[in-house]
């Protein structure tokens, strides 16, 4: 396991899938992954609000991307509506509390967490 932030404190993590999640440190820096997305869409489009209220109210953010492909030995402009942020995740089952989660398969699912009072 790799650690993230080896000199700083981790304030905040949000994390809404595998490979697409947000950490705030006691340094107030932000860090931000989202995979099949370039550092420039990421760091201009991206910010950590978004990722928080993706978190809190299950909301799927879209955006319109700009990608050369190949067709026939032909190079082409594509423009793409991705999701980019969704919180979905179909490997796990949250909880209603939307902090704690299971797998699928496991023994305690139930529509209500047992580990929390909310």
């Amino acid at each position: 396991m790799k650690d993230e932030n080896p000199n700083e404190f981790i304030k905040e993590f949000i994390g809404l899938r595998s490979k697409l999640y947000a950490i705030k440190t006691v340094t107030k820096t932000e860090e931000k992954k989202c995979k099949g997305y370039n550092r420039n869409f990421r760091d201009s489009l991206l910010s950590y609000k978004k990722y928080k209220d993706c978190h809190k109210n299950m909301a799927i953010y879209r955006s319109l991307l700009l990608a050369i492909r190949s067709f026939d030995h032909q190079l082409y402009n594509v423009i793409q509506n991705k999701v980019v942020l969704n919180n979905f995740d179909s490997k796990m089952f949250i909880c209603d509390c939307n902090i704690h989660s299971f797998f699928y398969g496991a023994n305690d699912i139930n529509n209500v967490c047992t580990k929390c009072t909310r």
